[in-house]
């Protein structure tokens, strides 16, 4: 089986250098336009906890990129209307155009890298694409599960 991480993070680079233009004329970074971005498809998972588990983005990064979209008004936090300790994050008006040139500039890089598949192909990677991303998520929260049981 060939080192297909080594190609992910390849692809990851270069979906990076295709977002930059949204990131500069926003003047945010990639991370504050994943976490917009996420906001924006999942509204109902609005916590930092929920951003940090589901994008993979370490507590320490994510509290200072939603502490500079807040400062921007990308983002407002609000409390819990149930627990007054948690915080959900919502997008204010000013993130709407964001979110509009992030999408595009998606649709754009999915046409690029599929340019040479029919649909047919296409649908059937993304199908099993999903299956793989699904088994591995699983098996991080399998293992997350593990280790607060055992207190680690």
């Amino acid at each position: 089986m060939k080192d297909y991480l080594s190609k992910a993070e390849d692809f990851q680079r270069y979906l990076e250098k295709a977002s930059e233009g949204v990131c500069k004329k926003y003047d945010i970074t990639i991370t504050g336009l994943h976490i917009l971005g996420f906001l924006g498809k999942y509204p109902d998972r609005n916590t930092a906890k929920d951003i940090c588990s589901f994008r993979f983005i370490k507590n320490s990064i994510a509290s200072m990129t939603i502490d500079k979209l807040v400062t921007k008004g990308y983002i407002v936090r609000e409390c819990d209307a149930k627990d007054r300790r948690v915080q959900r994050l919502k997008l204010t008006k000013m993130a709407e155009p964001v979110i509009a040139d992030s999408c595009e500039m998606h649709r754009q890089f999915q046409e690029l890298i599929f340019e040479d598949f029919s649909e047919e192909e296409i649908e059937l990677f993304l199908s099993m694409l999903d299956r793989i991303c699904e088994s591995v998520r699983r098996r991080v929260e399998r293992d997350n599960e593990q280790r607060e049981e055992k207190g680690v």
